[in-house]
């Protein structure tokens, strides 16, 4: 076997292998892989195909390629798809909702701190046991369809930041292990909303204040209630919970509580979208027993509905 066949062997081999191991390179400085994005949603190459014919000639059907680029998993039931822009009466009866009956399984850190990505799953509508999509009537001409469909699914993101207590000063000329008058770096879970600028200082004797920034990264939709709710009470409202192994924490937007539900808002007022929550909220030592000083994770976990959608152009042609 000459050197030339022995580097292409060998450069398919390691195409192979790297298309069966689904991992990014470890970062084990952090607990979680991170990104902005939650379910990506494509319409599969030729479903529907781009142009068909009128007079029931053509019939298609529709497929949606669904891949979880974040960190949270989907869970049966917890997802679905409303295909709108064109109608029954037009395109036959197919169901035009689905809720999704398989899990969309987010990415994950092995032990090793690699990143696994999950597996991608598709949704076909018109397919095999439904009736296919077809134009069922004559047109004057050929006649462009507009088709969106709508994702929308439970989703959650999960935040962590190294926290500094101090139950009493630093002594004298003693440097301190940790700042209580800092901002801290967060570790944010894969998904379309983060926590940001995370700040903390002396909030009174046995008091230590913090403040952070609820953001929405992504460019969908967020909300309460049920899926696809688009309901002005249900608009741009997130569930958060703050919670830390050692302390109490209360927080003044969640009630003096330390888990509520938040309304999204803007600093910036000229800006139409709601993108944006500050938070402020207080972590109690007065129970803290032990170590003069240390840190600790505070973690917040963020859950909401999040919808978002892919469109796409069908031509309906005439056949004369």
């Amino acid at each position: 076997m000459n050197d030339k066949r022995v580097y292409v062997l060998l450069l398919v081999l390691v195409v192979f292998l790297a298309g069966c191991t689904r991992t990014t390179p470890a970062n084990s400085g952090t607990p979680f892989c991170g990104g902005i994005d939650g379910i990506e949603m494509k319409f599969v190459e030729g479903s529907p195909p781009q142009e068909v014919f009128d007079n029931s000639q053509f019939p298609f059907d529709m497929t949606l390629r669904l891949f979880n680029k974040g960190e949270h998993n989907v869970l049966p039931g917890e997802a679905k798809i409303e295909l709108s822009g064109i109608s029954s009466i037009d395109f036959g009866g197919p169901p035009y909702t689905k809720i999704i009956a398989e899990p969309i399984t987010g990415k994950h850190k092995d032990q090793n701190g690699n990143c696994v990505d999950g597996d991608p799953i598709l949704v076909t509508f018109g397919g095999p046991g439904e009736e296919a999509f077809k134009y069922k009537h004559s047109l004057p001409g050929n006649t462009k369809f507009s088709l969106r469909a709508d994702l929308c699914y439970s989703y959650s993101t999960n935040s962590t930041v190294q926290f500094c207590i101090q139950r009493e000063l630093p002594r004298f000329n003693q440097e301190p292990t940790c700042k209580v008058t800092d901002t801290k770096p967060v570790s944010n879970s894969g998904a379309p909303l983060h926590i940001e600028n995370f700040k903390q200082s002396p909030g009174g004797e046995y008091k230590i204040a913090f403040s952070f920034d609820v953001v929405r990264k992504g460019t969908g939709a967020v909300h309460s209630g049920t899926l696809c709710d688009s309901s002005f009470q249900a608009r741009n409202k997130v569930h958060v919970k703050v919670f830390s192994r050692v302390g109490a924490i209360s927080c003044t937007s969640l009630r003096g509580g330390n888990e509520g539900d938040i309304l999204l808002t803007d600093n910036d007022k000229s800006s139409k979208t709601l993108n944006r929550r500050n938070m402020n909220c207080i972590l109690d030592t007065t129970g803290i027993r032990g170590e003069r000083e240390f840190e600790t994770p505070v973690n917040i976990e963020l859950s909401y509905n999040y919808k978002q959608h892919e469109d796409i152009d069908i031509l309906v042609k005439h056949l004369g």
